[in-house]
């Protein structure tokens, strides 16, 4: 699972290809903080991710490096 972050927002979801990266949930940062949402979050976006008819893998492991490419 991957998470984007801005000041105000968390983004959770996954990275089906290099570049690429699937929205499932977001909330406001202050609930997911404040009620400690994140294993939920996770736990939901997994379950989504699982259900879902996709070919094998259906996501990239790694690091941030092996999913995001640094083109400027």
């Amino acid at each position: 699972m991957w998470e984007l972050k801005t000041d105000d927002t968390r983004i959770f979801g996954w990275v089906p290809r290099r570049d690429g990266f699937i929205c499932c949930f977001g909330d406001h940062a202050n609930e997911v903080k404040l009620k400690d949402k994140y294993g939920a979050y996770m736990a939901r976006t997994k379950l989504v991710r699982d259900l879902l008819d996709l070919d094998d893998p259906k996501f990239v492991s790694g690091d941030y490096e092996d999913v995001i490419s640094n083109k400027a």
